[in-house]
């Protein structure tokens, strides 16, 4: 009997040596096929291909409008989705000349100890909320995803009611306290894309006035924003 224990351990240890080489060979592969030079940007490279790969799928079958992903530059990009800069840029082109707070600008955002908003200017704090990360009711999204109900956990682990319940504090503690905002607004990234669709001043200003900003490798986790 003891035998044939040893027998079997062994049997399942060379078969788990193997299929951790086999792993590594293929890791090494995708490696050296990914780091190689080429024109494209591919967000499977070195280090992030195996968990981009996750993430991406999960962008693939979840996501409504794979069009609004977009791969940013490091740095001032990075907490920021396409999105946020699209909305953040267009009211500062319909508000003129003033001092802003944003990810974007040499102020950078303006920090509150209850939140920081995605804009700032005149007293007026705008936040720019993305729909799974800041629980979006599912009866009121439009984006309408299927599978999704309140007690689905967004990329962080947390429930889409509670998501919404913390979001909801954050604002209600950010005006108690602080006298000098006169106004706050909020839009989920549903709200925008649908603005996107129908409202002939911000296409305008999409098309003609809007600048990308640089591309680079994705980062999953950022993109899920």
């Amino acid at each position: 009997m003891q035998q044939y224990s040893n027998q079997q351990n062994l049997v399942l240890l060379q078969i788990f040596s193997h299929f951790l080489s086999e792993t590594y060979k293929v890791e090494k592969s995708l490696i050296e096929y990914f780091s190689a030079k080429t024109e494209f940007i591919h967000p499977f490279t070195q280090p992030l291909f195996t968990i981009a790969a996750y993430a991406f799928d999960l962008l693939l079958k979840y996501t409504p409008n794979l069009n609004a992903i977009k791969i940013v530059k490091p740095g001032i990009y990075m907490k920021s989705s396409r999105g946020e800069l699209e909305y953040v840029e267009y009211i500062r082109s319909k508000k003129g000349n003033t001092e802003y707070y944003d990810s974007w600008s040499k102020l950078g955002q303006k920090h509150f100890k209850e939140a920081w908003p995605d804009l700032f200017f005149n007293n007026e704090a705008h936040f720019f909320h993305g729909c799974l990360v800041h629980g979006h009711p599912v009866e009121q999204c439009l984006y309408k995803r299927k599978n999704t109900s309140p007690h689905t956990r967004n990329m962080f682990g947390t429930k889409l009611t509670d998501a919404y319940e913390q979001t909801n504090k954050k604002m209600s503690l950010l005006k108690k306290n602080n006298s000098s905002i006169l106004k706050i607004v909020e839009i989920y990234s549903c709200q925008w894309q649908k603005l996107k669709r129908e409202n002939d001043g911000i296409k305008q200003f999409l098309e003609n006035e809007f600048v990308d900003p640089p591309l680079c490798r994705l980062n999953p986790k950022l993109s899920c924003k």
